[in-house]
């Protein structure tokens, strides 16, 4: 009794100490699951807040265009012949100006570019729509002429023309509306300041006398007008922010494509061969990301959305969009399970934040260019040429998608092939687990009778013969001539010793 009473306790003992190892464990597992979930909050947090931080204080690394070609005019003065370029002097001006409206006093409005007599309009408006500037102010070439003109004491006070003497400002809406946006709001009063200068300027005669009575009062008042040229408008506001919330809601969408394919996939796997099931899962992805991308574009059409180059063409850059992103989303699934789909995410907002859907990477931390490598970027990119026609690098574009995409085709198809393999071996063990199982069970039952009803169960071995090794029909035989030959034994001692 004390051997079995310290047995219990020693039993006890081991099993406590198993419970709080496996506590331990759970514990730890708990300790950094909370760990890697805040990590990944953290990171979430950066990315969302740190895209569109403190933005003003970059607008220096915008590049604005300040195109000169006034050739100015000659005038005689008592000091002799002077050359007077307004133009040239108001782009200097311009590029000098700091801390106008929200801009950052310490740094000036603008990254400027400089280019006296260098380029033509067309050439100017060119760097805008090809993304070299994201705008461009140009000075024409009788600014000068036609300004001096409209002050000039000989003017005749009767004429009835009015001052006319626009300067083209150059920018592109679809490229980034939320830059345009920003560029603007510094841009206009900083305009506003130099037409002030200018007007004071010329009332005191920097440019030669000015008669106010002769003058045109429209040329002193506001002798700097811009003359507003959106390369690229956006005509509805839905649509600035459909040209990249399209390419997320592609991502969802073949997320949630893959997952449905993944859990259903995986019921029937065992009917097909590992290699012929990953070909045909890849032939459904690419139909689900057909789907994909026709639901997106009737329903932007249901809504009324227009389309610089055409919704044939949004259906075809979003279905290679929905196929690549479907390749990426099955490859981290099928190589690290439940881990892949918090990858999935974190990917989607890592993307999306460094791809230019929000700010520009001039406007951001530098470490946001890292979007550069993703394919976020440039489905955002072909989106907005095929929304607005906006810098059209679509062939860059697509050469960047197909790309990705036939990487992780590759990786994807080895990773579910193994996948799918390994789960078949898995679920061949079992079934052989149950086989013998089986059969375990069948020996034990066969035991079990023999224990419970002994050695006079079977007739045959109180006879004198073991059934072992021998057939049925032979082992019927013999105990049939074993009785018989008893019987005769019998009757021969009846005969030998008659009562």
């Amino acid at each position: 009794m004390t051997v079995n009473r310290l047995s219990v306790m020693v039993n006890r003992a081991e099993n406590t100490k198993k419970d709080q190892q496996i506590q331990k464990r759970v514990l730890l597992k708990n300790v950094v699951g909370v760990i890697l979930a805040l990590s990944f909050y953290s990171m979430f947090c950066f990315l969302y807040f740190g895209t569109g931080w403190d933005t003003i204080s970059r607008t220096n690394h915008l590049s604005f265009g300040l195109v000169n070609n006034d050739v100015g005019i000659n005038v005689t003065t008592p000091n002799g012949p002077v050359h007077i370029n307004i133009g040239r002097s108001l782009s200097l001006n311009f590029a000098s100006l700091k801390g106008i409206g929200t801009a950052d006093p310490n740094n000036p409005l603008f990254d400027f570019h400089v280019y006296d007599l260098k380029i033509t309009l067309q050439e100017a408006r060119n760097k805008v729509e090809e993304g070299e500037l994201w705008t461009a102010l140009v000075f024409p070439s009788n600014f000068t002429q036609v300004l001096l003109s409209s002050i000039s004491p000989l003017r005749n006070a009767s004429s009835s023309a009015k001052y006319s003497n626009p300067v083209p400002y150059f920018y592109d809406q679809g490229r980034q509306s939320n830059a345009i946006s920003l560029i603007n709001a510094i841009a206009v009063p900083a305009f506003a300041t130099v037409n002030r200068r200018l007007s004071l300027s010329i009332l005191n005669g920097t440019f030669g006398p000015v008669s106010t009575s002769t003058a045109d009062l429209l040329a002193l008042s506001s002798p700097f007008v811009t003359q507003d040229v959106n390369l690229h408008a956006i005509s509805r506001s839905g649509l600035g922010l459909a040209s990249y919330v399209s390419v997320m809601l592609i991502w969802l969408g073949s997320l949630f494509c893959v997952s449905i394919l993944t859990t259903n996939a995986i019921t029937v796997e065992h009917l097909y061969k590992p290699g012929a099931l990953v070909v045909v899962r890849t032939l459904v992805l690419l139909a689900f990301s057909f789907l994909v991308s026709m639901s997106s574009t009737l329903i932007l059409l249901t809504l009324g959305a227009t389309f610089s180059v055409s919704a044939g063409a949004y259906l075809a850059f979003g279905w290679l969009l929905s196929f690549t992103f479907m390749m990426i989303i099955n490859t981290l699934i099928a190589a690290l399970g439940p881990v892949g789909l918090t990858l999935v995410t974190f990917f989607l907002v890592l993307q999306f934040t460094t791809s230019e859907a929000i700010f520009p990477h001039e406007l951001s931390n530098n470490f946001f260019k890292i979007g550069y490598a993703f394919p976020f970027k440039y489905g955002i990119s072909g989106m907005r040429w095929i929304f607005f026609g906006s810098i059209n690098q679509i062939g860059r574009d697509i050469g960047v998608i197909v790309a990705w995409m036939v990487v992780f085709l590759l990786l994807g198809s080895l990773a579910t092939y193994k996948g799918i393999k390994k789960r078949f071996e898995k679920r061949e063990k079992q079934l052989q687990k149950e086989r013998n199982g089986e059969k375990n069970e069948s020996l034990e039952m066969e035991e079990k009778e023999k224990e419970a009803y002994g050695p006079s169960s079977d007739p045959l071995s109180n006879l004198g013969f073991s059934n072992q090794g021998i057939a049925a029909d032979e082992l019927a035989d013999l105990a049939i001539n074993s009785v018989l030959g008893k019987s005769q034994k019998n009757e021969e001692t009846r005969e030998d010793n008659p009562v």
